[in-house]
């Protein structure tokens, strides 16, 4: 662990992405041989190696510069921070700020405010009765439907609104939730070298999944049964047949489960009728 006083300090509201071009910068003027950005490498990282030095050990080197242990330590430091800010914004009524945090940190929109307290953007939204913010976070992509443990179904944004009677933001929500649903691409919307691809793809999981487990039983699957030897899928419709020789699928004694490796078949007693099934939904039934 490095153990050097720290030579940084971050502003009163850091930005993820200037730290990010800070690392940058170092890099490339550690690797031009510049004293100052050499200096702080070798103050920060002891015995690192010039011809290996790439971009994730500038951002160590930056983040114990700035007193943390790890780049990834000193991002959710920042990321509390911008958090933070997130929910005063939204807790004051100001769509400027909030809008301006979102743009630049979008993904941020449905953190917590703290590990002890689940309240998200959305919920101050409701909780304050305010629609124009609630539409806002909306556009960003909040989650109305996320609660606060233990009772996550009755804590979310969207149920405290309907409770409440907070009936412009239950409907600015749903506006909102149809509005997503329509935005999202359809199988008609691929171009058509994808559409096959996944149609092939399709095809190709259901003749395996039809492989893997074949199941001829009269009612779903058994509950005990005795090891057999492997057998083909022909002989078991033929020993399916031969209980009942009027009609595959009538009345018979035995049920068969068939996996393909390393198991075995199985055989046991069942009063009911013959079916055979995949678990990929493919049934095969005789008629």
């Amino acid at each position: 662990m490095n153990h050097s006083l720290p030579t940084r300090k971050l502003p009163e509201r850091p930005d993820l992405g200037q730290l990010k071009r800070q690392a940058k910068e170092l890099l490339e003027a550690f690797l031009a041989g510049e004293n100052s950005a050499v200096a702080e490498v070798n103050r920060f990282y002891h015995d690192c190696d010039p011809t290996q030095f790439a971009l994730h050990d500038a951002q160590l080197v930056l983040a114990r510069s700035y007193g943390y242990d790890s780049w990834p330590k000193l991002k959710a430091y920042v990321d509390g921070v911008t958090v933070k800010y997130l929910m005063e914004a939204v807790r004051s009524g100001d769509l400027a700020a909030v809008r301006a945090i979102l743009n630049v940190r979008p993904e941020i929109v449905n953190r917590s405010e703290a590990w002890n307290n689940e309240h998200t953007a959305l919920h101050y939204a409701v909780l304050g009765r305010m629609p124009a913010m609630g539409r806002l976070l909306m556009e960003f992509g909040a989650d109305p439907h996320a609660g606060i443990s233990p009772h996550n179904d009755a804590t979310t944004a969207l149920t405290i609104a309907t409770e409440r009677g907070y009936d412009e933001i239950v409907a600015i929500i749903d506006e909102e939730e149809k509005r997503r649903e329509g935005d999202r691409p359809t199988e008609d919307d691929l171009p058509p070298a994808l559409r096959n691809a996944s149609a092939q793809f399709d095809a190709r999981l259901s003749r395996s999944m039809a492989r893997r487990n074949f199941i001829v039983t009269r009612f779903g699957w058994c509950e005990s049964m005795e090891p057999c030897p492997r057998r083909s899928f022909s002989s078991i419709r033929s020993s399916a047949e031969s209980t009942d020789p009027t009609r595959w699928g009538g009345s018979t004694t035995n049920t068969w489960h068939f996996s393909p490796t390393p198991s075995q078949w199985r055989r046991t007693a069942n009063p009911h009728r013959v079916a055979i099934s995949a678990r990929s939904s493919i049934a095969f039934r005789a008629h």
